[in-house]
């Protein structure tokens, strides 16, 4: 499982949601599904979230889950 900390949010892949990115304050609140691709090797680089999907292309998503780009 991928986990990333920026900030006060915690941006993870979800086993149980078959590895949908999610995110959540570190404080344990605001959880919030961020995309519906099933997402491995997650980054986050400033408002963006770079992960690998289940066909081994690579994409980019904003942090708030907007502006799904294939990247390659």
């Amino acid at each position: 499982m991928a986990i990333n900390v920026v900030g006060d949010w915690i941006y993870y892949s979800n086993i149980d949601d078959n590895w949908k990115i999610y995110k959540i304050r570190t404080d344990g609140s605001g959880r919030e599904q961020v995309n519906n691709d099933r997402s491995w090797f997650l980054s986050v680089f400033g408002d963006w979230i770079y992960y690998e999907d289940a066909a081994d292309d690579i994409y980019k998503v904003r942090i708030d889950g907007s502006d799904r780009q294939f990247v390659d």
